[in-house]
């Protein structure tokens, strides 16, 4: 977990944002951007791009650099606009969360390489073991 707080202690929205999230899942955060001000620390440029709804991606490959934080009563995190923004997100601007699992590729891929690993391990000769009796 990235923070103290239970899972009950969130709004709807961000309890499902924060458990794909902790599951590993891309997700993409519908925010209503009248309700975003300065203090969100999102470019002015961009909520004046996004009047009604402002679209925040966080992709799960990029979770390190994202560092998102659940904290009580909004989600920070890093951002990028233009450039590297840290950007709080309270949880009542959130519209609707968007969930993405692996993609078919990635998902082929990796059976692929499951695949090609058992393959190698069923060619391998066999290693003596030590068998206590």
């Amino acid at each position: 977990m990235n923070s103290a707080h239970h899972d009950n202690d969130f709004p709807a929205h961000a309890l499902a944002a924060k458990q794909a999230w902790d599951l590993g899942l891309d997700i993409a955060l519908v925010l209503y951007s009248p309700l975003l001000d300065d203090s969100s620390g999102i470019p002015a440029e961009v909520r004046r791009n996004y009047p009604l709804q402002l679209p925040l991606k966080m992709d799960a490959a990029y979770r390190a650099q994202i560092a998102a934080v659940w904290g009580e009563h909004a989600l920070t995190m890093n951002a990028s606009f233009d450039t590297l923004y840290v950007v709080t997100v309270p949880y009542e601007t959130i519209g609707r969360v968007l969930v993405q699992g692996p993609s078919l590729d990635a998902s082929i891929a990796y059976r692929q390489e499951q695949r090609q690993r058992a393959e190698e391990a069923a060619k391998a000769p066999e290693r003596p073991q030590l068998r206590l009796v």
